[in-house]
């Protein structure tokens, strides 16, 4: 193919990839502490350097999480939780450890602390599990159980704590669905010691619809020049083949 027909056609493919991310990005706006994705294109150079298949043209794309915190909004809630810094929720499943920002909890029929999946969240000693459905977590994650009135000055109890998870890098995480992801093989995390927990809050998504309104009508317009060229080289084409049919 000629190669300025598959330079236009590979952009074409490109914005088509960027809209898909945009347009995911747009339904996910109000999920809690969604990360927006976007479409990163590597030059010529950087293809170079890394090894890449320069003819693979496909592979200059890569799809990047931007892993800035959202804005948090006041829900009252005592199972709503946001986390500061960098950490995860930890979160038991059948298929392995999951890691989570998304803290609107629950508690299930056996008193355990779950995510909107039902699976349970850890503390730093197994499950959490609490006597009422109105627990009180301070800044470390740390549940206080009530302190009974007719009990005296008796300390207040711990139900658990909850155990925050980090990574050093982004990319060591894989996104699997339902604003969870897991670890890539090889990859072990390490109990976060500078997250903080805010209770009766939740974590935003980190999206700025305008923004993405913006990235949409850029996308569309280099989309049809890229349309418009490749249309144009077309005609030249069939007009210099009927050309020179002529004068044959």
């Amino acid at each position: 193919m000629n190669g300025i027909m598959g330079v236009a056609l590979q952009s074409m493919q490109n914005d088509a990839a960027r809209m898909e991310r945009i347009s995911m990005n747009m339904a996910n706006a109000l999920t809690p502490a969604y990360k927006r994705e976007v479409i990163v294109e590597h030059t010529f150079g950087d293809l170079v350097q890394t090894g890449m298949n320069v003819k693979q043209q496909t592979s200059a794309l890569e799809v990047v999480t931007d892993q800035r915190q959202g804005t948090f909004k006041v829900t009252g809630q005592n199972l709503d939780f946001a986390i500061s810094g960098n950490g995860y929720f930890e979160v038991s499943t059948p298929q392995g450890p999951a890691y989570t920002r998304q803290g609107n909890f629950r508690v299930d029929a056996q008193g355990r602390i779950v995510n909107q999946q039902g699976y349970p969240v850890m503390g730093k000693s197994g499950e959490i599990i609490v006597r009422n459905s109105k627990p009180v977590v301070d800044a470390s994650g740390l549940f206080i159980e009530e302190v009974n009135a007719e009990a005296g000055n008796m300390p207040a109890t711990s139900a658990g704590q909850f155990k925050l998870m980090e990574f050093e890098h982004a990319s060591d995480l894989i996104k699997v669905g339902d604003g969870m992801l897991t670890a890539r093989e090889g990859v072990w995390g390490s109990q976060s010691k500078v997250a903080q927990i805010h209770q009766g809050q939740l974590e935003n998504a980190n999206i700025n619809s305008m923004q993405e309104m913006v990235q949409v009508m850029q996308t569309m317009r280099h989309f049809e020049s890229m349309q418009r060229i490749a249309q144009g080289y077309d005609e030249m084409i069939g007009s210099a083949v009927r050309k020179l049919g002529d004068v044959s």
